[in-house]
């Protein structure tokens, strides 16, 4: 009734390895969604961290803008 068979041990280790990589996949899709949420607007954003940019304060608005990017005071 209990013995082992070797179609019992392949089942038993095609199940193993189909919950095994289930649990990986999962993992990897939980990331990327994690990473695509989290994504930088532009491209000027992927600078590595800790790195500094220019800026300049805006004639009009008075804000301080990266001097590279494009501004439009509203």
């Amino acid at each position: 009734m209990f013995g082992f068979s070797l179609q019992k041990l392949i089942a038993l280790a095609a199940i193993v390895a189909i919950v095994w990589y289930g649990f990986r996949w999962a993992a990897r899709y939980q990331r990327l969604r994690r990473s695509a949420a989290g994504r930088p607007a532009r491209a000027q954003d992927k600078a590595a961290p800790g790195a500094t940019e220019e800026l300049e304060r805006c004639p009009k608005c008075g804000a301080f803008v990266p001097a590279a990017a494009p501004h439009d005071c509203a």
